[in-house]
């Protein structure tokens, strides 16, 4: 691959095509030309024909450069690939290829003869550890994205995957310093994002789908506007005079990303031990938005950047203010060309054997055709006419061969076409789906069970199980072994033939020990019952996590509001949602009001409600769909209107003179007592995430380990 001084990299992405041909000289390139070319509309657009819509682009992007016979290396983002990391046993090198595959079968979640893929063994001098990427597509989305190209002349010789080629641009531009630390680098595409841990010549990826077009339907539900408009005030937001209102929008999908970025840099450090993951580089348009950088910075306590410039690679004379333009959004399109140099540390190539071979002997064709002309000039007027002949009958054949190759090209396309039409009208899984609704109907019942039993393993004292006050406020609230379970959720995933769930709960407490109060009880009780007869599931042990960057610390104060000072107070996969501040204060497991910690925080400071219902409640705050007390009746949420539980069913006197029916306010007309608040102005408490994994046991299958 070191043979070729030259190629593009061509990124199709979902707001634009970006395109950089590099030129080799020795170990360094340059950039001789480069294109940034948008879609008419986000590809994200509702109802868009995305095939169209790229069709129409690529035509510009062919108009515009001569791409034609160049050597061109081409990406599959990451949402429609697939990109996992294991560790292999140690084994004798010969060994690997078959472990790699075996591995291959096993992590892809599809058919192996239904799938490309391509793999990278990350060979470490520090560790006797083996560690393997492998990177897939399916088939039938690979070869209809070919065809596409295809149609405009683009056969790519090399197709990969996006992360891979943006880790490559920064391994090759940034990690020239072979002691620097882990890189993080985030890219916000327009439908998802890539999170890209570059550590010397060691790689982790993961994508997960938030992008910029989450923050465009945030702003188009809030102002009530189309995409395009709401796309426009988006970009603008910068120098709107209604900054504040966008950002306002915005911000639950801030604390949507927030969540999945803290989630993928405890993953790695959980799985990298001693990793410390300072610097966070931002790529994509959606790193334009004002405050964005801020806010990730302040809220994962690292330092947040954007890379506005490449450091081994110039642009000069008239297109060097155009490419500064765009810099943020070409690192992808970069490392693709560094792969066509072969100057790539990840050599993944997902192109099928038959584009490859196809590719080599178009190229072989021109050197048949210049051997064809030495003969010509050496051979003399004798043998002139039956070469030029022969020379005029290959040309041919290379026409018949094109005009072939696009009728196949479309046939694959329309085939593609089909199958997706076959499966959408295959009511055979609907109903298998249906019907496997009541599977595993025994597992939640087990999960909410150890989940109440984890958090019971505290060893509260008996005073805190009571409901004397006095005897609690004995017990120093650093002292207090009581943990409540505030929150517990979880979600469904396959890997393989293997069904997991991913569990989170949410762990109030107050014990001094902060971090090793909740490992030496919730996690130790988890990791000590991973197996069990008759449980359904085994906990896998190396999941368990306390998460300590998302410990969150809340001091009561003297006007008695439960104020967050941790800097992640508010942010998390449920921002959408408001409520109060959930605390219960008496029993086991804890009460529970509104807002569990990651939700978005109320518009005002979050005040202990002394008149919160009777014990096992907890205090409840200003909440939108109304102020709700623990047994379920309805109260005032400070602005004047009530709310039935957690129902929003409400009143309100709005001065419109639309006569609404009259409630009996039963706070006012028979109040009930509240419930003695358990801490005393001045006291700190924690709210902490655990998360593990349940690998759910097949019916007759035996429990494996907690593996």
């Amino acid at each position: 691959m070191a043979g070729y001084k030259s190629a593009w990299g061509i990124e199709v992405g979902s707001y634009a095509v970006k395109a950089i041909r590099l030129e080799r000289i020795g170990e360094e390139v340059q950039i001789v030309d480069f294109a940034y070319v948008p879609h008419k509309k986000p590809l994200s657009t509702p109802d868009l024909d995305v095939d169209e819509m790229v069709r129409l682009t690529l035509g510009q992007l062919m108009s515009q450069k001569s791409i034609e016979g160049e050597r061109v290396v081409m990406s599959i983002e990451g949402r429609s690939s697939f990109s996992r990391f294991a560790k292999l046993p140690p084994v004798e090198a010969k060994k690997i290829p078959d472990i790699v595959k075996f591995e291959a079968v096993q992590q892809i979640p599809f058919p192996i003869e239904e799938v490309e893929w391509d793999s990278k063994t990350f060979l470490s001098e520090d560790s006797p550890e083996t560690e393997v990427g492998i990177f897939a597509i399916r088939r039938d989305e690979l070869e209809r994205r070919l065809a596409l190209w295809a149609e405009h002349g683009l056969n790519p010789d090399i197709v990969t995957v996006g992360p891979v080629a943006l880790f490559n641009a920064v391994h090759y531009d940034l990690q020239a310093d072979p002691t620097a630390g882990p890189m993080v680098t985030l890219d916000i595409g327009t439908s998802a994002s890539d999170l890209v841990v570059a550590d010397g010549e060691q790689c982790w990826i993961r994508t997960f789908p938030i992008g910029g077009s989450d923050f465009t339907e945030a702003i188009a539900e809030s102002f009530k506007l189309s995409y395009s408009k709401a796309e426009r005030l988006k970009r603008d937001s910068a120098t709107s005079k209604y900054a504040k209102q966008i950002m306002q929008a915005m911000r639950p999908v801030f604390g949507d990303l927030l969540q999945d970025v803290q989630r993928s840099l405890s993953h790695y450090e959980n799985q990298h031990r001693g990793a410390q993951l300072n610097t966070v580089l931002g790529v994509g348009s959606t790193f334009k938005i004002p405050g964005l950088r801020k806010f990730l910075g302040q809220q994962l306590q690292v330092g947040v950047g954007r890379l506005d410039e490449f450091r081994r690679i110039r642009v000069e004379g008239r297109m060097a203010a155009d490419f500064a333009s765009h810099t943020v959004n070409m690192a992808t399109a970069y490392g693709l060309a560094l792969q066509g140099v072969g100057l790539a540390e990840i050599e993944v190539n997902l192109n099928p054997a038959h584009a490859i071979r196809d590719q080599m002997w178009t190229r072989k064709t021109k050197w048949f055709v210049a051997a064809a002309g030495v003969a010509v000039a050496a051979s003399g007027l004798l043998f002139v006419r039956p070469i030029i002949d022969q020379a005029a009958f290959a040309s041919g054949q290379a026409d018949a061969a094109n005009e072939l190759r696009s009728v196949v090209n479309q046939g694959k396309k329309h085939k593609s076409k089909l199958d997706e039409l076959s499966r959408s009208n295959n009511l055979g899984f609907t109903a298998t789906n249906l019907e496997r609704l009541l599977d595993d109907r025994e597992i939640w019942p087990h999960l909410m069970h150890d989940a109440v039993s984890s958090v019971a393993s505290a060893g509260a004292q008996p005073a805190l199980l009571s409901s004397d006050l006095e005897k609690i406020k004995e017990i120093p609230v650093g002292s207090r072994r009581l943990a409540m379970l505030e929150d517990l959720k979880g979600n469904y995933s396959v890997d393989g033939k293997d069904r997991f769930i991913d569990v989170e709960m949410q762990v109030a407490f107050s014990n001094s020990d902060v971090r090793g109060f909740l490992n030496d009880t919730v996690a130790n009780w988890l990791r000590g019952n991973a197996e069990r007869e008759g449980v359904p599931y085994v906990i896998v042990v190396d999941s368990i996590d306390i998460n300590p960057r998302d410990l969150q610390k809340v001091t009561v104060s003297e006007s008695g509001e439960a104020k967050r000072e941790s800097p992640r107070d508010n942010t998390g996969s449920a921002g959408r949602n408001r409520g109060g501040t959930g605390f219960g204060s008496m029993g086991g497991s804890g009460g529970g009001g509104g807002q569990q910690p990651g939700r978005r925080k109320p518009p005002t400071g979050e005040k202990i409600n002394t008149n919160a219902g009777p014990p096992g409640g907890g205090f409840g705050t200003q909440g939108g769909e109304g102020f709700n007390n623990a047994d379920g009746t309805f109260g005032d949420d400070g602005n004047g209107r009530d709310g039935f539980g957690r129902s929003g069913f409400n009143r309100r006197n709005d001065g419109k003179g639309e006569a609404e029916p009259d409630m009996v306010n039963v706070d006012t007309e028979a109040p009930i007592p509240g419930e003695p608040s358990m801490y005393a102005p001045g006291d700190t408490f924690h709210i902490g995430r655990v998360t593990f994994r349940v690998k759910l046991i097949n019916p007759g299958d035996a429990a494996k380990g907690g593996a």
